[in-house]
């Protein structure tokens, strides 16, 4: 008989208010057996002695040092699905405990990752999404350490963690795990189910971020917003807004003035990142703003022009004396002017401006319970989704084909308020802001709900430039490759290019006297393959372009 003990005599003890009380709600796949008297299930499958002989066994480990009470069929199957093999029983129930008593598995960058198995050929967005949020960093760990008050946002919170620590552990998740994890989701309200078949379906990773961000109340990105027009100012022409992740739509070719094929062309020509934020952040207009205007004539001119408050302003016509009625037998009255005010729409210039900080609250007043302090702003990640994606009037889906270069870092800091004045500590110079690219979740299709989702994630090395890491459930031979060569790492971001939907940038505030060391530390393989990848890009004409790198 194998020692089983472990080599400490402490038992873990029983928790009275934990999420999962025993075996049965323990095990995923034995919940549905618990319904199954185990009388029948012995009938089913005839046991060895030395079967029974390791449930045996293994019952008493359960009770004995993990303090779980289990039944006959629950050990089989646990054993079944083991392969018979004990110490495999014992490390899945120690995994599964450690998931429900909130650990988590440290992220070392000497592991070797197996993955996640493909559930049903669609559960890809899942395991791309919580690879990229999970391994690179720990920003959001934060997230499954809260404590809902829902009981099933607990029991996600713990499927989740047992998938994150397989994953960092170097153990393979299973398609068990990821099924539970999919039941999970379902009872928190997440649609992830075909309506007719009721089979699990692909879904939208973006959607499932803002889901899982909402469920588990992660602190809110704040932004000001500045408008700038011609009429009297107003209160709502600064104010905030709050996201949790940042949509940025591919501009195409708006000049009417091009042919067809021209537009065709200019459409699909690649565009950098930076571009498409600056048209984000600083070229936007909005049409239709009601605001007050100051108008001066005559009190009957006024009072018209308040009644033409629709027009816009831009529209507006300077209003022209009237010719006296010359059918009046009365001599005109003098004019009497009237200098007052009228609401009408106006078009303006919208400015956006990212706040680099955590808030807890959001523009309508609703307060998140995970304290921000948790989430430090030295630490902030960006979440980015590149619309890659046009609808149609029915709702149908068509991908807009036009490569968006990512380079690895952004100096952002024309798109950051620095209103407060932040200086470094060490030198006194004003901060600048930049965005490191840490994970990307890539998109292959026309749907994003259809199509294949595949996940990369950034490695900093110790005496190298640090590696990618690649996720792709579907390719059984490899889950998990590892980049680190100058051509594999141009590759990755030629990807990036093509197929990058969401993008995990960390924003960060390095010094100007640190300059020195960044630039002998920047040409890093993967920070050179972003030069090379960015220097020509291969549009989906077959034509090559030059972009620029700043």
């Amino acid at each position: 008989m194998q020692d089983l003990a472990p080599k400490s005599s402490h038992k873990r003890p029983l928790k009275p208010f934990s999420v999962w009380k025993n075996l049965s709600s323990l095990l995923p796949a034995s919940r549905r057996a618990s319904l199954i008297p185990s009388h029948s299930t012995q009938l089913a499958t005839a046991l060895t002695t030395e079967q029974e002989g390791k449930i045996e066994t293994l019952i008493h480990y359960l009770l004995e040092y993990i303090g779980v009470r289990s039944e006959h069929h629950q050990v089989q199957e646990l054993l079944e699905r083991n392969d018979w093999e004990l110490k495999k029983a014992i490390e899945e129930v120690r995994d599964l405990l450690d998931a429900d008593e909130g650990l988590l598995v440290a992220f070392d960058r000497e592991k070797t990752m197996l993955g996640a198995e493909n559930d049903e050929y669609t559960s890809c967005y899942i395991d791309s999404l919580l690879f990229a949020m999970f391994v690179p960093f720990s920003t959001f760990e934060p997230l499954l350490h809260s404590s809902p008050a829902n009981l099933d946002a607990r029991r996600l919170q713990t499927s989740i963690r047992l998938f994150i620590n397989r994953l960092r552990s170097g153990k393979l998740v299973t398609t068990r795990t990821v099924r539970q994890l999919r039941e999970d989701l379902a009872r928190c309200g997440w649609n992830g189910r075909d309506l007719r078949s009721g089979n699990f379906s692909q879904e939208d990773t973006s959607e499932l971020f803002l889901f899982l961000t909402d469920l588990f109340q992660l602190p809110y990105l704040p932004f000001q917003i500045k408008l700038f027009h011609g009429a009297d100012a107003d209160n709502d022409d600064d104010r905030l807004m709050t996201e949790r992740m940042v949509t940025l739509s591919i501009p195409a070719a708006t000049d009417v003035s091009l042919s067809k094929r021209t537009a065709s062309l200019e459409s699909k020509k690649p565009i950098s990142l930076e571009a498409i934020l600056v048209e984000h952040f600083y070229n936007n207009m909005i049409t239709g703003i009601k605001r007050h205007v100051a108008t001066e004539g005559t009190k009957e001119e006024s009072e018209r022009a308040k009644d033409e408050g629709e027009d816009d302003i831009s529209e507006k016509i300077p209003l022209a004396e009237e010719s006296p009625n010359h059918f009046s037998e009365k001599p005109p009255l003098p004019t009497q002017t009237a200098t007052s005010t009228a609401e009408i729409a106006v078009s303006a210039w919208q400015v956006l401006e990212l706040l680099p900080f955590y808030s807890g609250t959001n523009e309508q007043g609703d307060r998140v319970q995970q304290h921000t302090r948790e989430f430090p702003d030295r630490q902030m990640i960006l979440p980015l989704v590149l619309k890659r994606y046009a609808y149609d009037a029915y709702g149908k889906a068509s991908r807009i084909h036009r490569d968006v270069f990512v380079p690895h870092e952004i100096n952002i800091s024309k798109f950051v308020s620095n209103r407060d004045g932040e200086v470094c500590e060490v030198c006194g110079n004003p901060l600048r802001y930049v965005m490191e690219l840490r994970s990307v979740v890539c998109h292959k299709g026309e749907s994003p709900n259809a199509g294949h989702y595949i996940a990369y994630c950034s490695v900093p090395g110790k005496d190298d430039g640090g590696s990618w890491l690649k996720l792709d459930d579907l390719d059984t031979a490899s889950r998990v490759t590892k980049f680190s060569r100058l051509n594999d790492t141009t590759a990755v971001f030629s990807e990036f290019a093509r197929n990058g939907y969401m993008l995990f940038y960390e924003l960060r505030a390095p010094c100007t006297h640190d300059a020195p060391e960044e630039e002998a530390a920047a040409d890093t393989d993967y920070v050179m393959a972003a030069k090379l990848q960015a220097l020509e890009l291969t549009g989906r004409d077959g034509r090559s372009y030059s972009c620029s790198i700043q």
